[in-house]
């Protein structure tokens, strides 16, 4: 049997996944865009710099945090899936 609560937090992990892998992507977005306009530009502030680096760091910490969230999330299936105390259909056959 599996518990409740060990299939409440793989269904959290997968919705903080998705949240962590849509917001790392918009970041990553928003980076290349500003890194090409700062490619094809004849005048670039030093805040435009700024602004690139800060887009980097922020899209880098999301994809971290994303891939921590699917490392634990892996780890939780892989508990449930090859729990050796689990009842199995297998066991009940005549």
């Amino acid at each position: 049997m599996v518990s409740a609560d060990s299939l409440q937090r793989l269904s959290e992990y997968n919705s903080d996944i998705n949240i962590l892998l849509t917001l790392s992507a918009v970041f990553l977005g928003a980076f290349l865009g500003m890194l090409g306009n700062l490619v094809f530009s004849a005048n670039v502030s030093g805040q435009a710099y700024g602004v690139i680096a800060i887009l980097g760091v922020v899209s880098t910490l999301f994809f971290g945090l994303f891939y921590r969230s699917d490392t634990r999330k892996k780890s939780l299936s892989n508990d449930i899936l090859n729990d050796d105390d689990g009842i199995y259909l297998d066991d009940y056959k005549a």
